[in-house]
């Protein structure tokens, strides 16, 4: 199963984004619990991957996309979040804005490639 959804990079884009996650996460668990934890850890994911777009260079334009994927493996749900980033800007995390995520996730992953940057995670999932 494969999650897709392409919004403006925008925190208004948000409630969209975790609406449309929930639906598509009711056909992968029936926990609800797990899934109100995993539209928690995406929606925390791209609130700092718009936020980077935001104040960073080259910031956020007009235009600019956020694109969340997700899909599922083998032991549960692999998720990323992309935003565009000038490569030549280093990661930040300030006031450790991806605690929550790394909580409630197994595995957290942060790389940029052609001026993109991916922010993601994976969560174990019983199905």
């Amino acid at each position: 199963m494969r999650f897709e959804c392409d919004l403006p990079a925008s925190t208004s884009s948000l409630r969209e984004l975790r609406a449309q996650f929930a639906v598509w996460l009711a056909g992968v668990t029936n926990d609800r619990r797990v899934r109100a934890e995993m539209v928690l850890a995406l929606s925390e994911l791209a609130t700092v991957a718009i936020n980077e777009a935001e104040t960073g260079p080259p910031g956020a334009r007009t235009g600019d996309r956020l694109i969340a994927t997700a899909w599922t493996d083998e032991t549960g749900v692999v998720m990323d979040l992309t935003t565009h980033r000038s490569a030549a800007s280093p990661w930040q995390d300030p006031a450790g804005d991806l605690a929550v995520v790394a909580t409630l996730t197994d595995a957290l992953r942060i790389r940029d490639e052609d001026g993109w940057r991916h922010v993601g995670a994976h969560a174990s999932v019983s199905r």
